[in-house]
């Protein structure tokens, strides 16, 4: 963090779980579908981001391509819920799509600098509860 000669010491994890069908016997299906249903993987991911402090003069609400201009990304404690839906194409090509919800939680410190050298902090309360839904093209080598 600018002027604090503490690490920042971010940490993020996630717990996934999810589902290939390719063993879920479907007899009364036709072939073809049964063959591409087989190529889901249903998905169910919980993430969190943990970080001492946001600074306010490096935050941009403002949309563009890789950001949603969501605020609830720069929450010090955000936790997050994905389901997802992978299609697998080849086993080494995926299409995956996912719809993601941002948990309310309680924030924690935002530092906003306003010219100054030293930062004046305010407390967050609960984040936003966003959401967005992903989808991604994957090869993998």
């Amino acid at each position: 963090m600018p002027g604090n000669s503490s690490a920042d010491n971010r940490q993020g994890w996630y717990v996934q779980v999810g589902y290939f069908l390719q063993g879920l016997p479907l007899p009364q299906l036709p072939y073809g579908l049964e063959n591409q249903i087989h190529k889901l993987e249903p998905l169910v991911r919980y993430s969190g981001v943990n970080q001492r402090a946001i600074v306010v003069d490096e935050i941009s609400t403002s949309p563009e391509v890789g950001f949603s201009g969501s605020p609830s990304i720069f929450a010090p404690h955000a936790r997050e819920v994905a389901l997802g839906l992978d299609y697998w194409i080849e086993p080494s090509i995926v299409w995956q799509t996912e719809f993601d919800l941002e948990l309310p939680r309680a924030g924690g410190t935002l530092l906003s600098f306003n010219g100054k050298s030293q930062p004046t902090a305010q407390g967050i309360g609960a984040t936003p509860n966003d959401r967005a839904l992903l989808t991604q093209f994957a090869i993998g080598f």
